[in-house]
């Protein structure tokens, strides 16, 4: 392959699986013919990783048997990446939060609303590959699949195919999350490929990693991160997650995994997502019957209304869970605070039964203020 990668091409990519940077040349592609399956780090049910010799008049790469191959893998951890990461400049957000603090459900409700949606904001939300985000889009079923109601609860697992990818290092295999990615693009033309992670929130917990702990190194090339917090998960047990406890954790393994010093305070924004809004805000004056759109030539985030609602979200807060305040003000400059819902509980019309219904409720702002953010230190807003 050529030693000068084409202009069109980023300058060095991140794998979002094992964080491995490499420039585009040394990308490795997956074999199709079946003659050629089995690798000896992805697995034996995975076509052969190669580094391409040959080529067809679109640039994609033809194996040792003729097939044209066009999906690519990352040459350390073999485990396949978009092809768009190659072309895009790359955004990477974690989304953390305490165990049944709604994440799922938040991320199933703002990918759908961004699907609908997103142009309201000025921009595009289209998945890179569509096969790659096959879990995101179980989580936009699991909401909003036939009939309204909620089909069945949301609940990231902490081990498991579908969540997870597996490889071979030597005699050890490392498991890791499945990034989720989407492409978004503004009116103004800039245009980025989103790279989200959603571990189990078990996996958070203090004294729950051991020695090797590939599930959440992902923390280590977070630009953003994104904390739920439900603010009616009250601690009231030995069973119920201290929430604070699992901020102070995750910020605590962004440091050691991005090699941040002990005393700094982190260099990366944080949105806490407040959930289960439909059952609190009204009563604290908080509105956010509106999505905070601003017009204009190109239309965008409201940053004024976000920081108006930000500010009386951090009182409330800073009131019922006074814990949460003093970890933040210990470890992070950077915060917002952006209430919202995935759903909402309400009396079926027909059965008259009460159930669970999604309402996607500013549940996109975090997702997006999180983008806006990393955008503005990157110098392209």
């Amino acid at each position: 392959m050529n030693t000068t990668a084409p202009s069109s091409l980023v300058g060095q990519v991140q794998c979002p699986s094992c964080s491995h940077t490499f420039r585009p040349e040394n990308i490795r592609f997956i074999a199709e013919h079946v003659s050629l399956q089995g690798d000896r780090i992805a697995g034996p049910l995975e076509g052969l990783r190669f580094r391409a010799s040959r080529f067809d008049l679109d640039g994609n790469a033809i194996d040792m048997d003729g097939r044209v191959c066009t999906r690519v893998a990352c040459p350390s951890c073999h485990i396949e990446m978009p092809r768009a990461l190659l072309e895009s400049p790359t955004c990477f957000i974690s989304i953390v939060g305490a165990p049944g603090s709604g994440k799922s459900c938040l991320l199933g409700a703002a990918s759908w609303s961004l699907r609908k949606s997103a142009g309201q904001y000025g921009c595009s939300w289209v998945d890179v590959e569509p096969r790659l985000n096959s879990l995101l889009h179980g989580y936009e079923s699991g909401l909003f699949g036939a009939g309204g109601a909620m089909r069945k609860p949301l609940k990231t697992e902490v081990s498991g195919g579908d969540w997870y990818n597996q490889i071979k290092v030597g005699t050890r295999v490392d498991i890791m999350p499945k990034p989720m990615f989407f492409r978004i693009a503004r009116q103004s033309g800039a245009s980025s490929v989103i790279v989200m992670y959603d571990n189990a929130g078990e996996h958070f917990l203090p004294l729950v990693e051991n020695a090797e702990p590939p599930h959440t190194r992902h923390l280590g090339q977070a630009q953003a991160l994104l904390f739920v917090f439900d603010p009616t998960m009250v601690h009231s047990s030995d069973n119920s997650p201290r929430q604070e406890l699992i901020l102070i954790e995750t910020v605590a393994r962004i440091r050691r995994f991005a090699g941040v010093g002990q005393n700094s305070k982190l260099g990366i924004p944080v949105i806490i997502a407040l959930t289960k809004a439909d059952l609190w805000a009204g009563k604290v004056g908080i509105d956010i019957t509106h999505p905070p759109v601003k017009p204009g030539k190109f239309v965008d985030l409201d940053r004024t209304k976000i920081d108006e609602v930000s500010a009386a979200a951090h009182a409330f807060v800073g009131r019922l869970f006074p814990e949460l305040m003093q970890s933040l003000t210990a470890f992070v400059d950077n915060v917002h605070w952006v209430p919202c819902s995935a759903m909402k509980n309400a009396i079926n019309s027909k059965s008259g039964v009460e159930e669970i219904q999604p309402l996607a409720t500013w549940s996109e702002v975090p997702l997006l203020l999180a983008f806006d953010e990393i955008a503005r230190r990157q110098g392209r807003k």
